[in-house]
C-alpha cells in the first residue's frame, strides 16, 4: 500500500510553511552540537498484571504510538498516532454496515478475559466514519501474531479472515488520499459491489472491498504492533463511567448526519463526511475527547476558525503525557472535585475518582519478526521510538527530513514520554517486588488524599451544612469511595508481601 501520509499536510498555512524554512536555518546550526543520550534503552517487552481484567472489568487504554515507518515507501507522520482500547465494551455489528458500540450485556462477554474489549481509531482517509472499532485485544494490538514472522503472506491470510469477520464492515474510504492507481483500483471494486447481481457476487464484491480497506487500515487500525510502539496509559472505569465514554464515540458518528452547512473552520462545511485534518481534528482529538468525558482532562476543541485552532493543537505525546498526569502524578483534592461539574457529576452519578491504583503505564513493543515495518528504536538517534511531541519539533521533522532525528533529540516531551517506559514495574523486571512498588506509591497518594478529606470534614461548609447539602452528600460519597479503594489497595499489598516472603524461603 501507498503510504498514507501523501496528503496529511495539504492545508497547512503559508504562515507555517515560512516558520519552517527560518527555523530550518536554526536547525542546521544545532546539527553540529552532539546531544548526549546516556544509556538507551529499548524495552523488549511489557505487559499489565496477569489478572488487570479480573480486576478492572471496565478500563480505558489511552494509547500514543510511535511513527508509522514502512520498509517500502514513506515513513508516516512524526508525532505519530492515538488510539484507544476500552474493556468492557462490544459492538453490534450488522454486516456491511458501521458498527455501534455499547457495553456488554450481562454474560455476553467474560470481563476476566483481556480480549473483552474493542479497539478504536482514526484515520485521515475515514468519510462515513469518525473512527473504526475493532473487536478483541489481540487483533486490535498485534493481529494474533505470537512469533511467526509478519510477511506479505500472512498479511494476506490475516486480511482475509477479518475481512470475512466483518472487522472492517461499512467503512468507506476518501479517494482523495489514494495514489491514482489505487483509485482506479477502489473505484473499480466499488463498481463492482454496487453492480452486484446475484447474492454470491454481491458477498465476493463485500470481501474484496473489505480486505482493500483492511489493508488500508493495517499499522493504524488494527495490528498495531506490526508498525509501532504503543505508549498507553490504562484507567480503570466503573460500568456508569464507561457508558459516558462510549457515548462521547457514538456521538461523533452521529453529529455528521446532519452537519452539512454547519459552521466549520470559519466556513460551512461542504458534506456530511468526517473530514480529517492535522491542525482541526485528528486522531489525537478522538481519542483524548473521548477520556475526557471523565473530567479527568479537558477537551481539545475542533473544527475552529484557523486562529483560535492553532491555539488547541492535538498530539498524540501530548495527551499521553496530560492523562497520565492526570490519573498517576496529580495529588486528589476533594474541593476542587466538587468545584468541577464533570468531577461532581462524575463522583455523584458514576462513583469514579481520578485516583486509583489501578491505573497503570504499559509499553507495548514492537513487533520484531517483521518484513514489512521498521522497528524505529532501531533506527532513531536516540535509542527510543520516533515519536516527536511538540509542535516546533513535529514541522522540522516534517518539512525538512534531514532534520528529523535532531528534532527528536531535541524534543523535551518526546524524552519524558521514554522515561515512563523505563519505570521496572512495565519493563523485563516485571514481577511481584515491582508491582508492590507501584502499590506502595500510590498508598501515599491515598494518605494525602484522606489527609485533605479530613481537612475538608473539619470546614465549616462541611460541618454546620445540613445533611442534604450538596457538599456534604459530595464528601461523603466521595468518602465512601476513596475507602473502599484503599482497602482493595492494602488488601493487594498485603497478599504482594505475604507472596515475595515465600518466595524468598
Amino acid at each position: 500500500m501507498q503510504s498514507k501520509v501523501k496528503n496529511i499536510f495539504k492545508q497547512t498555512t503559508t504562515i507555517m510553511a515560512t516558520a519552517t524554512i527560518v527555523i530550518s536555518i536554526v536547525t542546521s546550526a544545532l546539527a553540529s552540537e552532539e546531544v548526549k543520550i546516556e544509556n538507551p534503552t529499548v524495552i523488549e517487552n511489557s505487559i499489565l498484571p496477569k489478572d488487570y481484567s479480573k480486576n478492572n472489568p471496565y478500563y480505558y487504554k489511552f494509547c500514543a504510538t510511535s511513527r508509522f515507518t514502512p520498509k517500502t515507501g514513506s515513513p508516516g507522520v512524526p508525532s505519530g498516532h492515538t488510539v484507544a482500547f476500552i474493556h468492557g465494551a462490544c459492538v453490534d455489528q450488522v454486516p456491511n454496515q458501521l458498527p455501534v458500540l455499547r457495553a456488554c450485556r450481562d454474560g455476553e462477554k467474560d470481563l476476566n478475559d483481556p480480549e473483552s474489549g474493542v479497539g478504536i481509531s482514526t484515520d485521515g482517509s475515514f468519510k462515513n466514519t469518525v473512527f473504526s472499532a475493532i473487536p478483541g485485544l489481540t487483533p486490535f494490538m498485534s493481529g494474533g501474531f505470537m512469533g511467526e514472522e509478519f510477511n506479505e503472506s500472512s498479511k494476506k491470510k490475516m486480511l482475509s479472515d477479518y475481512a470475512q469477520k466483518g472487522y472492517f464492515d461499512g467503512i468507506e474510504l476518501n479517494v482523495t488520499w489514494f495514489t491514482p492507481e489505487l483509485q482506479k483500483q477502489y473505484n473499480e471494486i466499488e463498481a463492482r459491489v454496487n453492480g452486484a447481481k446475484t447474492e454470491e457476487e454481491r458477498k465476493k464484491a463485500f470481501e474484496e472491498r473489505n480486505i482493500f480497506v483492511g489493508d488500508w487500515m493495517l499499522g493504524t487500525e488494527f495490528a498495531l504492533r506490526q508498525s509501532r510502539y504503543l505508549y498507553c496509559v490504562n484507567i480503570p472505569l466503573t460500568k456508569t463511567m464507561m457508558d459516558k465514554v462510549i457515548a462521547h464515540l457514538n456521538n461523533l458518528n452521529k453529529e455528521l448526519d446532519d452537519s452539512k452547512g454547519e459552521r466549520w473552520r470559519g466556513k460551512w462545511k461542504p458534506a456530511n463526511d468526517y473530514i480529517w485534518d492535522a491542525i482541526y481534528n485528528n486522531c489525537d482529538h478522538t481519542g483524548r475527547n473521548t477520556f475526557s468525558a471523565t473530567g479527568a482532562v479537558k477537551p481539545i476543541p475542533v473544527d475552529l476558525p484557523l486562529i483560535r485552532q492553532l491555539a488547541h493543537l492535538a498530539f498524540p505525546g501530548r495527551s499521553y503525557l496530560d492523562i497520565a498526569k492526570a490519573t498517576l502524578k496529580e495529588d486528589i483534592n476533594v474541593n476542587h472535585l466538587y468545584k468541577n461539574k464533570k468531577h461532581y457529576d462524575a463522583v455523584m452519578k458514576d462513583g469514579w475518582i481520578p485516583l486509583h491504583h489501578e491505573s497503570m503505564l504499559e509499553l507495548v513493543p514492537f513487533y520484531n519478526n517483521n518484513t514489512l515495518f521498521e522497528d524505529t528504536a532501531k533506527t532513531s538517534s536516540t535509542g527510543e521510538p520516533f515519536m516527536v511531541a511538540k509542535a516546533l519539533n513535529m514541522i522540522f521533522a516534517k518539512f525538512v527530513p534531514s532534520t528529523a532525528q535532531i528534532a527528536l533529540k531535541l524534543d523535551s516531551k518526546s524524552k519524558k514520554i521514554a522515561k515512563t517506559s523505563h519505570n521496572k514495574v512495565f519493563g523485563p523486571e516485571n514481577d511481584e517486588s515491582a508491582l508492590l512498588e507501584h502499590y506502595n506509591f500510590f498508598k501515599m497518594k491515598y494518605y494525602k488524599a484522606i489527609k485533605n478529606l479530613l481537612s475538608a470534614k473539619k470546614s465549616i461548609w462541611y460541618k454546620w451544612g445540613k445533611k442534604d447539602s450538596s457538599y456534604v452528600q459530595f464528601v461523603d460519597k466521595y468518602e465512601e469511595i476513596l475507602n473502599a479503594q484503599f482497602s482493595d489497595l492494602l488488601q493487594k499489598i498485603s497478599n504482594l508481601e505475604s507472596k515475595i516472603k515465600i518466595q524468598k524461603k
